[in-house]
């Protein structure tokens, strides 16, 4: 008999550009990174900005369950967010502030964290005491009855791990992208800040990569030059045509007179 044992692939991450930076306060600031794997999916990423403001969730929408569909057994017809998708999320750290109808991400099993879905909340079980967690029941717009961990007791909001919020346009496979803008710095001229980006695969490996970003007061765009006006040639008036006209006749006649004049003291001299 032969023991052999899988060697573990980890997510393939890199940063492709950060800008601007410097940057100032309040300016967006866009990170575009690449997160791929030779053999599996990255299923999200997160990205700190490094000023203790709450994580972007970058998710990897790889199912159709929030596709509407027209006909059972029938491709997608209408999707709220399409197979293949990026999304944007946010991770809500007050779940009473989230609203019935809301797109959560979740773990629907613990024991499996690499394991995220995306599906809309149906229904909201409040704690029983202040303490407790909120229970929120779920199901894909693809689907005609409600998740089947709905009946087992819901999913509580210790497994979600965010809220979505839009969908991003990606350019490429594995390409990714952020924007944040940073707060006042108050009396700080300058402060420099540690983003830091997070990697998950379907199979839960991670891998992290960080970059810099400096915020100053007095960081100043180069400004755009304003594009030089079209000339444009200001409408001729009725009344100067009517006068080149007039010009234009009393030219005429007197060429014709004067052609008429000379024919006859040519005649006179013969």
């Amino acid at each position: 008999m032969t023991s052999y044992s899988l060697a573990t692939v980890q997510p393939v991450l890199s940063i492709t550009s950060l800008a601007p930076n410097p940057a100032r306060p309040g300016q967006p600031v866009r990170l575009d990174y690449t997160a791929t794997e030779a053999f599996g999916n990255v299923t999200a990423t997160w990205v700190d900005w490094g000023d203790n403001s709450v994580p972007d969730l970058i998710f990897n929408m790889t199912s159709e369950s929030m596709c509407q569909r027209a006909n059972p057994g029938l491709n997608s017809n209408n999707c709220t967010i399409p197979g293949n998708s990026l999304v944007f999320a946010h991770a809500q750290k007050d779940p009473s502030a989230i609203v019935n109808g809301s797109i959560i991400i979740f773990r629907p099993y613990p024991q499996e964290p690499a394991y995220l879905v995306m599906h809309r909340i149906i229904k909201i079980i409040p704690p029983s005491n202040p303490y407790g967690p909120y229970t929120f029941w779920t199901q894909g717009d693809a689907n005609p009855l409600p998740d089947s961990w709905d009946y087992t007791g819901g999913i509580t909001s210790n497994q979600v791990i965010g809220v979505y919020k839009s969908t991003l346009t990606s350019s490429g496979p594995g390409e990714r992208y952020d924007t944040h803008a940073y707060p006042d710095q108050g009396s700080t001229s300058s402060r420099s800040y540690t983003i830091i980006v997070n990697a998950t695969d379907e199979n839960d490996s991670h891998v992290q990569t960080s970059i810099g970003e400096t915020i100053s007061q007095n960081s100043q765009q180069i400004p755009i030059p304003t594009p030089t006006p079209p000339q444009t040639v200001p409408p001729i008036s009725p009344f100067i045509l009517l006068g080149i006209a007039a010009a234009a006749l009393i030219a005429s006649s007197v060429a014709i007179l004067l052609a008429v004049t000379s024919r006859k003291k040519t005649g006179q001299a013969v």
